[in-house]
């Protein structure tokens, strides 16, 4: 089941607001997926733990007549998860998170049965995660595993090269 693939890796692409961190991200998912593969995004800032794990993880039905829904780990399998600013994520979604980056296991919520997906998972940041991690509060291991990939965008305002480019990107994204 698991499709070999020329370089698959998790990222981690920091840089400030409108940088070009999530353009970065869809060009690191089609080179490692040069063939396809689905590429999924959460943004998970400021948003309640309940819905960030539904939203990721998806959901076994509770009542009668509900319907499973796989949630982006699922939709992702086989791809790419880009989570936008993972700072602030609780203890206990960080902990799902490395169990899905280090064993490619996780399960729905309302659910027991462990389930496998292959996500290559990039998250993109304007904090330090760094900084988290040495402040306590992110997970070292978690990082670790993410930084496989850290780069680091500097602003537009460095780099004016890139304006003409970012502004095609952003035209293309918006049609």
């Amino acid at each position: 089941r698991l499709r070999e693939r020329p370089y698959a890796t998790n990222a981690i692409i920091r840089g400030e607001p409108g940088t070009g961190k999530e353009g970065l991200a869809h060009t690191l998912h089609e080179l490692m997926h040069p063939d396809g593969g689905p590429l999924v995004s959460v943004s998970t800032a400021g948003r309640p733990e309940e819905s960030v794990a539904l939203e990721l993880f998806g959901s076994w039905p509770r009542h009668k007549g509900d319907r499973p829904v796989d949630g982006a780990v699922g939709e992702a399998d086989e791809g790419t998860l880009v989570l936008d600013e993972v700072i602030g994520l609780s203890p206990a979604l960080q902990r799902r998170l490395l169990d899905l980056v280090k064993r490619g296991r996780y399960h729905r919520e309302f659910e027991d049965r462990e389930r496998v997906a292959q996500v290559n998972v990039i998250v993109i940041t304007d904090g330090s995660l760094l900084g988290e991690v040495q402040a306590g509060r992110f997970r070292h291991d978690l990082f670790h595993k993410l930084a496989r990939l850290d780069l680091v965008l500097p602003p537009l305002r460095e780099r004016p090269e890139d304006v003409p480019g970012a502004a095609r990107w952003m035209a293309n994204r918006v049609r």
